[in-house]
């Protein structure tokens, strides 16, 4: 869908304005959508770990102190993951969620939304059903393929590149949310 639209994000806002304005509840998918998909190994206890963007981090937080719920859904569990998203505020998540469709049930009535005011952004074949069950389903240039037909929107900006950022600012931009600097 992406393609179609304008190059401006504002303009691309405005024209997605029917979409995104239910939506209450973000999902994030964490390996390829908020990193690049990378996984450094740095060894001793610390493990595997991985790389976030700082651009895609401030934009979760703009949503958090718009008021927007933020969760993360991930079938791996990480402790760079777990410290990355406590750091940004995110309280919602669940990790270890082989079973996605029952992690994203959970996240959806912890935050008390329904599909319609739900946003999911996923880039792998276990994240296809979410991005079609949700009002909103989002994916990134480098997903699979089917991750991309199944998607209402494909981000320009790159898993763990700013496509989170870029997420958040379509939604700010559509629903009018104040940027709250503190």
């Amino acid at each position: 869908m992406s393609a179609l639209l304008p190059a401006d994000l504002r303009e691309r806002a405005v024209l997605l304005r029917p979409l995104l304005a239910p939506v209450r509840l973000v999902v994030l998918d964490v390996d390829g959508v908020l990193t690049d998909g990378t996984i450094l190994w740095v060894g001793g206890e610390v493990g595997w770990t991985r790389r976030f963007s700082v651009h895609d981090g401030f934009g979760v937080k703009l949503l958090l102190r718009a008021g927007l719920t933020v969760a993360a859904l991930s079938a791996d569990d990480n402790p760079a993951m777990r410290a990355r998203l406590d750091r940004l505020g995110v309280g919602l998540a669940r990790f270890g969620q082989e079973d996605k469709r029952a992690g994203f049930a959970a996240l959806q009535q912890a935050a008390g939304v329904g599909d319609a005011a739900t946003l999911f952004m996923g880039d792998e074949l276990y994240d296809v059903p979410l991005i079609r069950q949700a009002g909103v389903g989002v994916s990134v240039p480098g997903a699979c393929v089917e991750a991309r037909e199944a998607a209402d929107y494909v981000t320009e900006r790159p898993g763990g590149g700013g496509a989170v950022r870029e997420l958040c600012d379509l939604l700010r931009y559509a629903q009018g949310l104040p940027v709250e600097l503190r």
